[in-house]
């Protein structure tokens, strides 16, 4: 039975009622004078409460998704949140257990944003070679959500050769995932699925390190804005983006609220964080927004690169961990 099973706190609701029938049943007979009476009202009453105490646990658990596992709870994996299979929208199966270069596309469902969407997951090469095991690599995420864009190309070809863990995600027929917040709106809440849902189910699946700076996010066109926004306002999370296109404002919803804080309004108020953007084909505006002292961010403005050669490029930066990253 499983530690995140309904059934399993179902049983211990149960089991609680149970026991706290039998200490009212078998109280006045207890009440007698004498060492075993008195050890027999002191089990009755610990029995009861670590029963209804357990089933208290078991209930939050499976609320907030803190255990999904008995070998979790031992110490012996990983905890948090749950990448459930999926067939590819191309009609080919991929064998989710089998890590292989071309990944599964699975679905993840976010605990704490109730945000669905799609990822298709490439491993480095030499991922699964036993020698390798207790190596952690960094993580680039390409986020295409709202887009109706395949994977390009020979871009499977080429992220099986990248020595970092690929994440493509998409949101199917949704629309884009914002990466903010938007207070009160159901399925807006960005800022916790990128920043926790997403990068706690890929750690919980793979072996990835999970310091900011080991982790890079890619935007294309409608999601540039969110990706560079991510590296700005969410710099805990994610140390490096890449942006193909315009970026004036944080993508998401189409009438953010007056509180949203934008990247530019951010970097008035506050140091740049210790992030390293590459900007491609970015607009006056965009260049604007890092005119000035930006802090420790660092940037780069290119003119045409492809999806290939900017993954390449935060691999060079999210590799780096520790270390002076590019200007």
């Amino acid at each position: 039975m499983r530690i995140d099973s309904k059934f399993f706190v179902l049983f211990l609701a149960v089991l609680t009622i149970l026991l706290c029938f039998l200490m009212l049943w078998l109280w006045r007979r207890l009440s007698r004078p004498g060492p075993a009476a008195v050890l027999g009202r002191i089990g009755l009453l610990v029995g009861s409460q670590l029963a209804m105490t357990a089933t208290i646990l078991a209930a939050v658990n499976i609320y907030f998704g803190f255990y999904t596992s008995w070998s979790d709870l031992l110490g012996n994996g990983t905890q948090s949140f749950q990448l459930y299979l999926k067939p590819s929208a191309t009609g080919h199966g991929l064998n989710s257990g089998q890590l292989t270069g071309t990944g599964p596309t699975q679905s993840l469902h976010g605990l704490r944003s109730g945000i669905d969407a799609n990822v298709t997951v490439y491993v480095p090469p030499g991922y699964q070679d036993p020698a390798q095991q207790h190596t952690r690599y960094p993580t680039i995420v390409v986020d295409v959500t709202g887009q109706d864009r395949p994977l390009p190309r020979g871009f499977a070809r080429h992220a099986m050769n990248v020595p970092a863990l690929l994440v493509y995600v998409d949101s199917g027929n949704a629309p884009a995932i914002p990466c903010t917040d938007v207070a009160g709106v159901a399925g807006q809440q960005g800022a916790l699925f990128w920043d926790q849902d997403l990068r706690s189910a890929i750690a919980a699946r793979y072996r990835v390190d999970q310091g900011p700076e080991n982790w890079g996010v890619v935007g294309l066109d409608e999601t540039a804005a969110c990706a560079g926004t991510l590296a700005v306002l969410s710099s805990d999370y994610y140390g490096a983006a890449a942006t193909l296109g315009p970026w004036t404002e944080p993508a998401g919803s189409p009438d953010p609220p007056a509180a949203a804080v934008t990247p530019e309004e951010w970097l008035k108020l506050y140091p740049g964080p210790p992030s390293s953007i590459l900007l491609v084909g970015a607009d006056e505006q965009t260049r604007q927004i890092f005119a000035g002292d930006a802090g420790q961010l660092q940037v780069t403005d290119q003119t045409s690169l492809d999806l290939d050669q900017m993954v390449s490029w935060l691999v060079q930066v999210v590799s780096r961990a520790g270390q002076s990253r590019w200007a």
